[in-house]
This record gives C-alpha cells, structure tokens and sequence, in this order.
C-alpha cells in the first residue's frame, strides 16, 4: 500500500468517527448551548472542532490549490477530497515560481483559517461553545499548517517539499521560511504563551459567560469596582499576571481592594519580577486573608519575595513555619537559596530527609531533587 493510500484510510475512518461525533453533537445540543458546559461536553466542542470543521478547511485548501492552477493557465485534471486529506493534480508544471506558489497557495488558505478562527474565538466571543469550536479550529489549523504537514514532508512527498526547495526558489523559499520561523518563534512562545493564551484559557472555561460578561460591565462602566475586581481574579486564575496588574493595580493605589485581590495582584507582581512591589501587596494582604488556604499561599509568597530581596534570615524563618509539602519547585528553589547563602544548609537538609524517611512525601521528586542540589553544592 503507497503511503497515500494509507494515509486515505486513515481520513475515511476520520469520517466515520466525525459522523458519530455530529450524532452525539446533536444530541447533546441543548446542552452544548448552555452557558456553563460540563469537563465532558467541553471535550465533546473540542473533538468536534476537529471532526466537523477540519473537513471543510481541508476543502478550502485544496480550494486554494485549485484556483492557482488555475490563475496560471492550467487545468485540475482530478481531484481527490477524504475528509481529512486532499489533492489537486494540476495538467502540468506552472515553472518554478508557479509551482512554488501553487503549493503555498492551500496553506495559505489553511493559514489563514487558523489566524481568523482564533481571531473571532479571542476577540469576538459568545457562548463557550462556540469559543471552544473557534479556539480549537484555529489552534488545530497553525498546528497543522505550521508544524505536522511541513513534519510529514520530511518523509513524504507533499507541498512543504516544493515550498522549501531553495535551489529552485531561494528567495521566495526563504521568506516563507521567515515568516514560519516568526509565527513559531514570537508569535507562539511570546504572543500566544504569554499574552493570548490565558484568554483563551477563560473563554474556554466553565467561567467563560462569567468573564464575558465581565468584561463588557467594564467596557459600559469602566469604574465598576467589581467588575474589576472579578476579572483580575480570574486572570490570576488563568496566569496572565500583566492583565492582573492592568486591572488590580487602580484598585490598590485607590484603596478599594480586598485581601483575595491583593493577594492575587502580589502574586502577578512576583512572577513579572517586581520583587518589592510584590512584597509590599502581600504583607498587606496577609492580615486580611480570612480562608487558610489563602493565607498559607501568601506565606509561601512571601517567603519567596524576601528569599529574592536578599532577606534570607527572614525567608527562612517563614520557610520553616511552612510544611514542605505546602511549597512549589519555585518556593523549595528559593528556601535552598537562601540555606546556602546563610550557611544553614544542614537545617533544610534534615528536614528534607526525614520528611522523605517518613514515607509520606506527595512530592517526592520534588523534595529529593532539592536533597541533590544540597549535597552537590555541599561536596563543591
């Protein structure tokens, strides 16, 4: 069987599972307009953005195809359509240039599919149903444009194969490649990751009518407290700590913040790096902090606040009222910092062992990871 083949089998059973995903679509219908979705019907929106709508994006690209050979005077002499997969076979070769273009055009069209789904999913959202179907849509189309069909072409024959043939077109070839490199560079690990991906985060949530609504009492009053107040803490929640400091920051400064938020604000600023901003909002936030929970969080952020400020006898004395249990990767790299620059190693290397002795130790790895930077910095 020749790879196409296979790969043809494997999009018509991708057919099969899409019509049983419309089937189970349908009947969940009232409940997948809902304003709140359960976890299981949050995947059923995910799984159908690739089973139901990938099929028509995949037509669009081929689509793409179609009208460059066509824009260079040549024929589509057939034209093959699984679902899931395509091809256009063009009456003959359009030159260098035309070929190079013929294969870009399709991606192109799946390109920007992608781009404009998530667009309207981040910027023009509705019911989370919908959010998930945009979001995941767009998602799932950079992801293929942009990562498994250029991946599938290192070993089989397809349009990144033309697309990236440098002796035949090196400088079209080489935009293209720099165009890739940014979108996969910034604009994934910076742009996405950092700016965009918490929103998406909340649009897809169970908190997404929440956070909609939110955001347009802000937009309608921008002064409503409340309003405010909420959606900075559901950006804590989402980890986007400069849209934290965006909305809670003007809270702070006016006095009209409670202690959750302070927490949450001095949580931001510890992970944007403002170590003494961050201090500042926590130790003002530590008194009023009602749920133990809460305040055990403070602690810990506290702790690392002082420990990177320098102030390690201080850091290790709230470090030592804390059940090691209750720190993170960051919180124990900070403890084993400032042991090492006080000279009390030996005090955080017992309790690290007899917390492992014990058997009890949730995060092991965790706790013995923090045992071997002891004994390696002790043995230099």
């Amino acid at each position: 069987m020749t790879s196409f083949g296979l790969f043809a089998l494997v999009s018509l059973f991708y057919v099969f599972v899409g019509l049983q995903t419309l089937l189970l679509v349908i009947k969940r219908w009232s409940f997948l307009t809902a304003p709140v979705l359960s976890p299981s019907d949050s995947r059923l929106a995910s799984k159908a953005a690739f089973f139901l709508l990938i099929p028509p994006s995949v037509l669009l690209h081929e689509l793409g195809h179609a009208v460059l050979v066509w824009a260079h005077g040549l024929e589509v002499v057939d034209f093959g359509f699984y679902g899931y997969m395509g091809y256009v076979l063009p009456s003959g070769r359009a030159g260098p240039l035309g070929d190079f273009l013929i294969s870009l055009a399709g991606n192109l069209v799946t390109l920007f599919i992608g781009l404009g789904s998530l667009a309207v999913g981040l910027f023009l959202p509705g019911p989370v149903f919908r959010n998930i179907l945009f979001l995941e849509l767009g998602r799932q189309s950079l992801f293929i444009v942009l990562i498994f069909y250029p991946v599938i072409c290192l070993a089989f024959p397809g349009d990144f194969v033309v697309i990236y043939d440098f002796e035949k077109t090196p400088l079209a070839s080489s935009l293209v490649a720099a165009g890739h490199a940014l979108l996969l560079g910034p604009g994934f690990l910076w742009l996405w990751k950092k700016r965009l991906r918490p929103r998406a985060l909340l649009l897809s949530s169970q908190h997404a009518h929440l956070f909609v609504t939110l955001e347009r009492q802000l937009r309608e009053q921008p002064g409503d407290v409340a309003a405010r107040r909420q959606l900075g803490i559901l950006y804590v929640d989402a980890g986007a700590p400069r849209e934290v400091r965006r909305l809670l920051t003007p809270l702070a400064e006016s006095g009209q913040i409670d202690g959750h938020a302070l927490l949450g604000l001095g949580l931001a600023e510890l992970e944007l790096g403002e170590i003494e901003v961050a201090l500042a909002h926590l130790e003002r936030a530590e008194p009023r902090l009602l749920r133990p929970e809460a305040r055990t969080l403070a602690q810990v952020a506290l702790s690392r606040a002082l420990s990177g400020l320098g102030r390690h006898e201080e850091a290790i004395t709230r470090f030592s009222a804390l059940d090691l249990e209750q720190l993170g990767e960051e919180a124990l790299s900070a403890y084993t910092a400032s042991v090492l620059a006080t000279g009390r190693a030996d005090e955080l290397r017992r309790r690290l062992e007899q917390r492992l002795a014990s058997g009890e130790a949730a995060n092991g790895v965790l706790l013995r990871s923090a045992l071997d930077r002891l004994a390696k910095t002790k043995s230099a």
